[in-house]
């Protein structure tokens, strides 16, 4: 009777625990889809850690090679109202050299309006990278773009601001820019 007992116990237990689990794993709340983790980026084969951040994601699909995201303020008073945050995401056809890639990329700047005030070659965490920074003096308008690169895999943060605003709004994309992994 004891043993029958136990079994009975037992059962009702393990159907207590799968009755509060997810049908499918990671599709309920969990660390992989908790936006202010940044692990569901996971899907993009990217890491952003978004934890300890003033930014959260807001997610939009623009075309099949190109990923569009958006970073808005977790708080509206944590940021300037103007202080805006993306990363696209791009699949080249072919894999391309990193510095033909920015060779390219300089060239199409004044194009769009653009005044260049400085650029370099950069490392972080272990990643080559290439911060441009950037106005737009109609608009009043500073940005920085920080693209790494990935055989095919093309990834470029802007950051923008108005100019008198742009320093402040600046230490918080950095933060975030420089929790950027790509995951295979």
């Amino acid at each position: 009777m004891k043993s029958l007992n136990r079994i009975l116990l037992s059962l009702i237990t393990l159907a207590g625990i799968s009755a509060t689990a997810s049908p499918i794993p990671a599709t309920g709340s969990s660390l992989l889809t908790d936006p202010q983790k940044g692990l569901q980026l996971f899907k993009h084969r990217i890491r952003v850690d978004l934890a300890d951040s003033k930014w959260t994601l807001k997610e939009t699909e623009a075309e099949s090679n190109v990923v569009a995201l958006d970073f808005i303020p977790r708080n509206p008073q944590d940021l300037t109202p103007t202080a805006q945050l993306s990363l696209r995401l791009d699949q080249l056809k072919k894999v391309s050299l990193f510095d033909e890639y920015i060779k390219r990329s300089m060239k199409e700047y004044p194009q769009f309006g653009f005044d260049v005030l400085g650029s370099q070659k950069v490392n972080l965490m272990g990643q080559p990278a290439f911060v441009v920074d950037l106005s737009q003096k109609k608009k009043g308008q500073q940005l920085r773009q920080v693209i790494f690169m990935q055989e095919k895999r093309v990834a470029v943060f802007t950051c923008l601001d108005e100019t008198s605003h742009f320093k402040s709004t600046l230490a918080e994309c950095n933060k975030l820019i420089q929790s950027f992994r790509w995951q295979n």
